[in-house]
């Protein structure tokens, strides 16, 4: 599972683990709705892997690798996600 973007902060994000804390899922999707308004950035993927995060100065980026591939999945440039 996937999802990209502040549209996909959703209540629905509970489905990810659905058999996590079942009594108090209406609790859980109140707390994801009060907070999707300060959402700025969302990524979320279902997979193992890992990121390499590199800082130069002010540049932040990311490197996505799933599972133990070496050929990179994903760059992400944070510095310009975190400047919009």
């Amino acid at each position: 599972m996937m999802l990209s973007g502040v549209r996909d902060y959703t209540p629905d994000q509970v489905r990810v683990e659905p058999k996590f804390s079942p009594a108090n899922e209406p609790e859980r999707r109140a707390l994801l709705q009060d907070e999707s308004p300060h959402i700025r950035i969302f990524e979320y993927g279902e997979a193992p892997g890992y990121t390499i995060v590199t800082v130069d100065g002010t540049q932040v980026e990311a490197k996505l690798y799933v599972g133990t591939a070496r050929e990179l999945w994903r760059r992400l440039d944070l510095s310009a996600m975190l400047a919009e």
